[in-house]
């Protein structure tokens, strides 16, 4: 069992409300928490169990506000001993990469934007010789 400050059956702490993603998440263990404890009573196998739920409720990568929900539930996960830290190291890795994939795309954005104004000039330029 997990020496956390919250409790499988605390109510959304303050953190919690603020953010919906961990909200959601937090949620998602409660619940598995309580129904694996209710058929199994074994408290840390609710725990195993619950922690495996909580990560996939993580919010996928797709968008930078996404990119940001899931390093505060992954954040919050390892601050209250949901999961292991070695685990929330290996998941903020994966954001690291997704951040860096997020910088690539505006910068290919920017390049492309300069690259049409450079050619939307040029086509300009020849219209006006015709």
């Amino acid at each position: 069992m997990p020496t956390s400050i919250l409790t499988a059956n605390e109510t959304l702490s303050p953190t919690c409300r603020e953010n919906p993603a961990i909200a959601r998440c937090w949620r998602a263990y409660r619940r598995a928490y309580n129904q694996q404890l209710e058929s199994d009573e074994n408290e840390f196998v609710a725990h195993c169990h619950a922690a495996k739920v909580y990560l996939r409720a993580l919010p996928d990568l797709s968008s930078l506000e996404k990119l940001r929900d899931f390093i505060a539930c992954v954040s919050f996960a390892a601050a209250n001993d949901l999961i292991i830290e070695s685990r929330s190291a290996e998941l903020l890795k994966v954001a690291k990469v997704a951040i860096a994939a997020f910088r690539l795309d505006a910068e290919a954005a920017k390049i492309t934007a300069r690259k049409n104004k450079k050619i939307a000039k040029q086509v300009l330029a020849a219209a006006k010789t015709i």
